[in-house]
């Protein structure tokens, strides 16, 4: 999830190792400390670059009225919209997440990344 604004992270519990995009066989697993979201391949709809100007703080944030998380260091994001959202906790309550945004180092390679593997 990147190394910017790492002492941020850690307001979050979020440690480098525990901060982390995985591609499993049917599942994305984005994680940043002890948030965590499962997505199955099939739900992801949307997959694309966008700006996060006024995100300036590492961290995750939860917005309860769209049903959105952003994950991750200020900058580019990888933005996922998701078919039919996963039941999650976010700002501990249990939440539906629609849309996910993933702040990484390497924001053209995990989106192409994604892209092939939701596509496959």
């Amino acid at each position: 999830m990147g190394t910017r604004l790492a002492a941020g992270r850690l307001l979050y519990l979020a440690k480098a190792s525990i901060s982390y995009v995985e591609l499993d066989d049917d599942v994305l697993i984005a994680r940043m400390g002890w948030f965590r979201v499962r997505l199955h391949r099939s739900d992801i709809g949307v997959i694309e670059r966008q700006p996060w100007e006024w995100y300036w703080f590492s961290g995750w944030r939860f917005f309860w009225a769209t049903g959105y998380v952003v994950l991750g260091a200020p900058g580019d994001v990888v933005y996922l919209e998701i078919r039919r959202p996963p039941l999650t906790f976010a700002a501990v309550f249990p939440t539906r997440v629609r849309r996910l945004y993933l702040g990484v180092v390497d924001v053209h390679g995990v989106r192409a990344a994604i892209h092939r593997w939701a596509r496959s």
